[in-house]
C-alpha cells in the first residue's frame, strides 16, 4: 500500500493499525520496520488497540485478523469468537469510518 501498488503511485496513505492489547509492543516493531523502509507514500501510522481510533475517517479497511483455534476448541466455538470480534469491528467501522468505506 505504501509503495503505491494498491491505490496508485501518487496516493499518500496513513496506516491506522489495530492490534489486540497484548500485541501492541510487537506492533511497535512493525511500525519501526515500515518507517525504516522509507516508503515515499507513507504519510503516517496510527497504532492502537481501540477500533474506534483505528477506523476514524478510514476510506479503506482491511480486516485480516482473527482469533486462532485453541486446544480443544470446536470449530463452532472458533466461529462464535470470531463473529463477536468482527461484529464489534463492523460497528466501530460503521460508526467511525468515512461513509465511502
Amino acid at each position: 500500500m505504501a509503495s503505491g501498488d494498491m491505490l496508485g503511485k501518487d496516493q499518500p496513505v496513513i496506516l491506522q493499525l489495530l492490534e489486540i492489547t497484548p500485541a501492541l509492543e510487537a506492533l511497535k516493531g512493525v511500525v519501526m520496520e515500515l518507517e525504516d523502509c522509507a516508503f515515499p507514500l507513507l504519510a503516517g501510522v496510527v497504532q492502537t488497540d481501540d477500533a474506534n481510533v483505528a477506523f476514524k475517517d478510514a476510506d479503506y479497511a482491511l480486516l485480516v485478523g482473527a482469533r486462532p483455534r485453541g486446544p480443544g476448541m470446536e470449530r463452532k466455538d472458533l466461529l462464535e469468537a470470531n463473529a463477536a470480534i468482527f461484529s464489534a469491528q463492523g460497528k466501530a467501522l460503521n460508526d467511525n469510518a468515512s461513509r465511502t468505506v
